[in-house]
């Protein structure tokens, strides 16, 4: 079982579709709802065991709920990788202090962590 957070699309995508090509049943946690809905369908259809609850990390008990989840979908109900994509996406590489604190902040992974079972 694999988690992936910002899995709705980007580099985070890709790594859903590496992972559940390879035979790993996948969570994407992303804030995008419709995105992880359309990517979590498109992947099932073709064949690929992939869910995705919405899930916005940067809030404690959202991130707990979707490990939550991935326990319950884990065949051998545990969580075997997290992979953290999460991201904002900004106008530039010149962005103030706050917007830098508020996307690549510690505390994202830091959930992650200590939300795994």
């Amino acid at each position: 079982m694999a988690l992936v957070t910002g899995g709705a699309s980007g580099v985070g995508n890709g790594v859903v579709r590496a992972l559940a090509q390879n035979g790993a049943v996948v969570l994407i946690a992303d804030i995008n709802e419709e995105d992880g809905e359309l990517a979590a369908n498109t992947f099932r259809t073709g064949g690929l065991a992939v869910y995705s609850p919405r899930t916005d990390v940067t809030d404690w008990q959202s991130q707990l709920a979707a490990f939550k989840i991935a326990v319950g979908l884990s065949p051998s109900k545990t969580l075997d990788i997290v992979v953290s994509c999460a991201g904002v996406t900004g106008p530039s590489f010149f962005l103030p202090r706050a917007y830098f604190s508020s996307n690549i902040g510690i505390r994202r992974p830091a959930f992650a962590f200590n939300a795994a079972p």
